[in-house]
C-alpha cells in the first residue's frame, strides 16, 4: 500500500497510509461533544474520516486544533489536492465546501469556497454526495445530533450507492432533528446510541479490511 511521510511537529516523520475506505460524519447542534466522545474511542489506524460540523463563522480552524489536541488521531483542515489518509480526521475550512474525488492515487480532497447548499457552507449533503459517487460500498455515513435536515438526502445517496449508513439514536441525541430527518428519508440502515458509535465504526472498518484483504 502506498504511504506518504509527513512531519508531526517534532521533527520525526510519521507514515500515513492512503485510505482505501472512507467514513463521513455530519453533525450540528450538540455535535462537538458527540464527535469528541466518538473520536477519542476509535483506534489511530482507522481509515480517513471526513467531518462536516455546523459551526459559527470563524470557528473551524480552532475546532480542528481543539480536536487534534484531545484525541489520538491527527485532525486537520482539508487541503485541496491532498490524499485522504488513515489515522486522520479532515474538516472543511470556514465557508468552504469539502468533497472527495477519486484518482489513480486514491481518494483526494477538495476544500474550496463555495455557495451555500441548502443554507450551509460547509454542507453535509455536499460531502456525502461526493462520497457516494467516489467510494460507494467502501464507505460509511453517519448523522449525529443536530437541527434541520442537512445530510438526509446525502446519506440516502450513500445508502443507495452501497455504503453502510447509521444515525445517532433519539435517546442520546441532544437534538434529534437531523437523525430523524435522515431516517424519514430512508437513508439510515439503523440507529446507534452515542456510546456504541465508535464500536460501530470499528466493526465497519474491520469488515471492510476482511472483505477486501488487509
Amino acid at each position: 500500500m502506498e504511504k506518504r511521510m509527513e512531519g508531526n511537529g517534532t521533527g520525526v516523520g510519521v507514515e500515513y497510509a492512503r485510505s482505501r475506505f472512507l467514513i463521513g460524519i455530519g453533525s450540528s447542534a450538540g455535535g462537538p461533544k458527540a464527535l469528541l466522545k466518538i473520536l477519542k474511542e476509535v483506534p489511530a489506524d482507522i481509515c480517513g474520516i471526513l467531518v462536516v460540523q455546523h459551526l459559527s463563522k470563524g470557528f473551524s480552524a480552532s475546532f480542528a486544533r481543539y480536536l487534534d489536541e484531545q484525541i489520538g488521531l491527527r485532525v486537520k483542515e482539508a487541503r485541496t489536492g491532498e490524499p485522504v489518509c488513515d489515522g486522520t480526521v479532515y474538516l472543511p475550512s470556514d465557508g468552504c465546501q469539502m468533497s472527495v474525488i477519486k484518482s489513480e492515487c486514491g481518494y483526494m480532497l477538495k476544500n474550496e469556497p463555495g455557495e451555500k447548499i441548502d443554507g450551509f457552507a460547509p454542507a453535509i449533503n455536499h460531502l456525502f454526495r461526493s462520497i457516494a459517487r467516489t467510494a460507494g460500498k467502501n464507505s460509511m455515513g453517519i448523522i449525529l445530533t443536530g437541527m434541520g435536515e442537512d445530510g438526509a438526502k446525502g446519506l440516502l445517496d450513500m445508502k443507495n450507492a452501497g455504503a453502510y449508513t447509521v444515525v445517532q439514536d433519539k435517546e442520546s441525541s441532544e437534538i434529534y432533528s437531523m437523525p430523524s430527518s435522515a431516517l424519514s428519508h430512508g437513508g439510515a440502515e439503523r440507529q446507534v446510541p452515542l456510546t456504541g458509535m465508535a464500536g460501530e465504526i470499528c466493526r465497519f472498518y474491520t469488515r471492510m479490511k476482511n472483505d477486501n484483504g488487509r
